[in-house]
């Protein structure tokens, strides 16, 4: 079975064992599974494990224990392999677990896809210019755009300036630290979003030839099974129009990734897209203390086993950040504020690092992560949220120091494995 069913709320009812109804009894008895996830190579596409049961008079829950496999498993039609068991716990998930009030607070961005009809780049304006006020744009193509838009021409237009907005991506994103935002056209006047039929978006004609357009390429191509239009599907269970009006703060992270980033965003014109989670701050000490917290790699590592593990592990942090008991910020605590201060070393330590034309951003993260380490930030954040989030009455865990890798940067390595540098103390 998927690893899944041993800890995923999901699987609860299964775990339980009771699987009566109306008409039968049906109870089963579980014995200790099989944990399959740190075998090598993976046995099946996703991250597996083998579960026991018998049928039985009274139902027997899964247990929490189980018998972790791991090592090398013996390649097809060969003998050998090195593989070792021990015992090991799960967390299952059962949707009473305690979770910080943030959780409600923070929603995933807007859908901006199909890319080359909702994001532009400059054109190259005619002989004669282009109207004050206006922009000329043409949609941006890029070697990620999927099929069939990727095959399609750009589209060209003068669209009136207040309808380009800079667009927040997952790789628009470091610690600390906003990196490029490509724009995009988003068609809302200060009072709503408009499409196409609405008798509002005459007043812009520029935006009406663009918009018009994009509707028309957007009914040609878009999948069959699709019936949304372009409008609501940038708008999807409303994740573009919650935006607005855009907030003076705004706390994003990613949502996927090794480890997490998260920024600031004091933008009041950019608009969040799907691949981050955001929200809106009060005050710009709330929104440090949020990206302290969001950026510390002890956060990454604690929220951990509440993460859906697929073919490339735990990947998606997605709202289970916020499994993790983060309080409200109170500006009268000592923590608190220590976080802010951090968030503020933070952000002066990650504008230090000179980015390069055409870097990638995985590379730009790197080297800020680099540079937050060097200046004793990254380790200073580690230590203070584990002391937010240790359950009062409970003494601190033993820390995990990381040895100097090749470079002399703790924790920072590229040519060798990071659990290779990790030594508990």
């Amino acid at each position: 079975m998927p690893r899944a069913a041993l800890s995923r709320q999901t699987y609860g009812g299964f775990r339980d064992g009771k699987y009566s109804s109306a008409s039968e009894t049906c109870s089963v008895a579980f014995g200790t599974a099989w944990d399959l996830a740190k075998v090598e190579p993976d046995p099946f596409p996703v991250p597996s494990a083998v579960v026991f049961g018998t049928r039985a008079a009274h139902a027997a829950a899964l247990p929490e224990t189980v018998l972790a496999w791991s090592g090398h498993s013996p390649v097809h039609g060969t003998k050998g392999g090195t593989l070792t068991t021990a015992t090991a716990t799960v967390v299952a998930m059962t949707g009473d677990e305690v979770a910080s009030v943030y959780k409600e607070k923070f929603r995933q961005g807007a859908i901006l896809v199909p890319r080359m009809l909702i994001m532009v780049t400059d054109a190259v304006a005619g002989p004669l210019g282009v109207p004050q006020g206006r922009r000329a744009v043409q949609s941006r193509k890029t070697t990620l755009d999927n099929k069939p838009w990727k095959a399609l021409p750009p589209n060209e237009g003068v669209v009136e300036e207040i309808f380009v907005r800079p667009a927040y991506l997952g790789e628009s994103i470091a610690p600390f630290r906003i990196l490029s935002t490509p724009m995009t056209v988003i068609p809302y006047d200060g009072t709503r979003l408009m499409d196409g039929a609405d008798d509002r978006i005459d007043r812009y004609p520029g935006l009406a030839a663009w918009w018009r357009l994009a509707e028309e390429v957007w009914l040609q191509h878009r999948n069959t099974a699709t019936r949304r239009t372009l409008i609501e599907q940038l708008d999807y269970i409303g994740q573009l129009s919650a935006q607005f009006p855009v907030a003076a703060y705004r706390v994003v992270y990613t949502a996927s990734g090794n480890t997490l980033a998260a920024a600031l965003v004091r933008d009041r014109l950019g608009i969040v897209e799907h691949s981050l989670y955001w929200a809106p701050v009060m005050t710009l000490e709330e929104a440090h203390y949020l990206t302290a917290i969001l950026n510390a790699p002890a956060l990454s590592q604690l929220v951990r086993p509440f993460m859906s593990v697929g073919a490339f592990g735990p990947r998606h942090f997605d709202k289970y950040v916020w499994q993790a008991p983060i309080p409200v910020f109170d500006p009268d605590s000592a923590l608190h504020a220590h976080l802010v201060s951090l968030a503020d070393q933070g952000t002066a330590a990650a504008e230090t690092v000179q980015l390069k034309p055409g870097e990638r951003f995985q590379t730009a993260r790197d080297r800020i992560r680099i540079a937050l380490a060097r200046a004793g930030i990254e380790d200073a954040l580690d230590k203070a949220v584990r002391q937010l989030l240790q359950p009062p009455g409970v003494r601190p865990t033993a820390s995990v120091k990381r040895l100097p890798c090749h470079h002399g940067v703790p924790g920072q390595c590229c040519r060798t494995s990071a659990a290779s540098h990790r030594l508990s103390v």
